[in-house]
């Protein structure tokens, strides 16, 4: 014969798991404040129900309880589930409140996990915990400052419990119920509003468009509580109600269709190149090299409704094609993070900026416009452009920080970028090695090859990702004597978004390395992680 220990059992979710469980013929000792209730109730459950009223922000009042349910069998279930309704902003709130509200949410709820392993563990039949926890616990609302914290925090100290005595044969859950109809429930309901129209407003607001009922919740208890979940240890069960299916849903057959994960575009530039297409995807400059950057790109710059445009079309395109995750290198505009928000991809937004522009006023030669000043306020507001994404409300937005080229960047404009990058833990990605004209530039300036100058700077690195890598030392166009750009690559895991195909078209390609580099490419070995995106792209 085994027994349990249900606190909060004179009504509500409580009485409900008391009446499961002693319909599954265990002895249940319930505890509450409530003695009528608790008379009400044992005279419905009969003798299989006893009934304990007491505080459950008294120790000894669990201690009473764990005896009484010895007292009945082994005692293998122990279910958290009192509480108040405890209402009040941080504003409004005094000392006594906090102290009085956390003994019961917070304290009680520990009191009676500790007790209840101590037993568990003297009889070496191990058991089975469960807090009933709230919704709350994890989405705060407003005036619930006391009430959401303690819910937060019993969710936390039962996964604790789940972690430190699995071994021990003890398992501890927990429920985060959302609206459910209970006596506490109603306390809530504006007085206003018929009890009835109130829970039908209510239920609205869940996914089930109706408010939950306490034998639902009663029944993942005991599941939880029972040896048919065994195996399930440190769970946090969200019961909100499940989406109803919409009426206009369709049955895809998945039969011979391939299921795959969502593909990751690490540089794509979504607000500008839609309104390319068919102009320059295969115009170059034959006296510099093939590249269409000087010459061509300044040619085209939408307007701010433009590059919107532009940007949802590119969207859709992705999205249609597969890729679910997106690091977007554009120019700043107001609407960008909602616009990408809406979209439902998840998106790495890179703000360019740079201490200079290039332009050629013949077609034949590269010149450069500095203003260092512009960089450094594009790079402070790159910055406080990141942070506004991880604040967005979809959830799906990150930064990376994307100083545009290594030849239109200062140096220190790169020794700053690279250690913001690193103080804030988030990746970067610069133009570098993209252009014949780029590598002599680099070089002119600073006797280096543009991926040799990154590494002197301390640019290079795991989180760093260079776009395109095309003329590192080895490419036969540039006929130079090193051998070490890629090796560089390779020591330092840097990452290549290589982009060939957009090269191709205008007739450039890489070129293998000798095998004397001691390098080749290579292919990340796991997925990323959220902040630091790894893999190759095409855009």
């Amino acid at each position: 014969m085994s027994s349990a220990v249900v606190t909060g059992a004179a009504k509500g979710i409580g009485l409900a798991v008391s009446r499961r469980l002693v319909a599954d013929g265990i002895s249940v000792v319930g505890v509450d404040v409530d003695s009528s209730g608790l008379s009400a109730a044992g005279k419905t459950l009969g003798d299989r129900f006893t009934s304990l009223i007491g505080d459950v922000g008294v120790w000894d009042t669990h201690e009473l309880a764990a005896d009484a349910a010895e007292r009945l069998g082994d005692l293998r279930a122990w279910v958290n589930n009192a509480g108040v309704d405890w209402v009040g902003a941080a504003h409004e709130v005094s000392e006594q409140h906090i102290r009085e509200g956390l003994q019961v949410l917070q304290l009680g709820v520990m009191y009676g996990s500790a007790i209840a392993v101590r037993r568990m563990l003297r009889s070496g039949k191990g058991g089975s915990i469960v807090t009933i926890s709230s919704i709350q616990g994890v989405t705060a609302f407003p005036r619930y400052w006391v009430y959401d914290t303690a819910k937060a925090a019993v969710t936390m100290s039962t996964r604790q419990i789940a972690m430190e005595y699995a071994p021990h044969g003890v398992r501890a859950n927990v429920i985060l119920p959302g609206c459910i109809e209970t006596p506490m429930t109603y306390s809530t309901l504006p007085p206003e509003l018929d009890r009835d129209e109130a829970l039908r407003r209510e239920g609205l607001q869940a996914p089930m468009l109706r408010v939950g009922q306490p034998e639902e919740v009663a029944e993942v208890c005991a599941f939880l509580l029972s040896d048919r979940a065994s195996y399930v240890t440190g769970a946090t069960i969200t019961e909100i109600g499940t989406v109803p299916p919409h009426p206009e849903a369709v049955e895809i057959d998945g039969r011979g269709c391939l299921v795959m994960p969502g593909l990751i575009d690490l540089h794509a530039h979504p607000s500008s190149e839609p309104m390319l297409k068919g102009l320059t995807d295969e115009v170059g400059s034959r006296q510099l090299y093939m590249s269409s950057l000087y010459e061509y790109l300044p040619l085209f710059a939408a307007d701010a409704e433009g590059r919107k445009a532009a940007n949802e079309v590119a969207l859709c395109e992705l999205l249609q094609s597969g890729v679910t995750t997106l690091c977007d290198l554009s120019a700043e505009r107001e609407d960008w993070l909602d616009t990408l928000g809406r979209s439902g991809i998840r998106a790495y937004i890179a703000p360019m900026y740079r201490s200079g522009r290039w332009y050629t006023t013949n077609g034949r030669e590269v010149h450069y416009e500095w203003d260092e000043a512009a960089g450094k306020a594009g790079f402070e507001q790159a910055l406080r452009t990141i942070d506004r994404a991880l604040q967005h409300p979809s959830g799906r937005l990150s930064g990376m920080l994307c100083p545009a080229q290594v030849d239109t960047c200062s140096e220190a404009l790169l020794c700053d970028s690279a250690a913001a990058a690193r103080e804030r833990r988030l990746p970067l990605q610069i133009h570098a090695a993209q252009s014949v004209v780029e590598f002599h530039e680099i070089m002119r300036r600073h006797g280096q090859t543009p991926i040799e100058w990154l590494e002197t700077l301390g640019v290079l690195g795991p989180n760093a990702v260079i776009g395109h890598a095309i003329f590192l030392d080895h490419h036969s166009w540039l006929h130079w004597p090193t051998r070490g750009d890629l090796a560089r690559l390779a020591a330092t895991g840097t990452n290549v978004a290589h982009c060939p195909t957009v090269f191709s078209r205008r007739g450039i390609t890489s070129t293998s390395a000798p095998s004397t580099a001691g390098s080749r490419w290579r292919r990340p070995a796991r997925r990323p992680a959220r902040g630091s995106p790894t893999c190759s792209a095409t855009s």
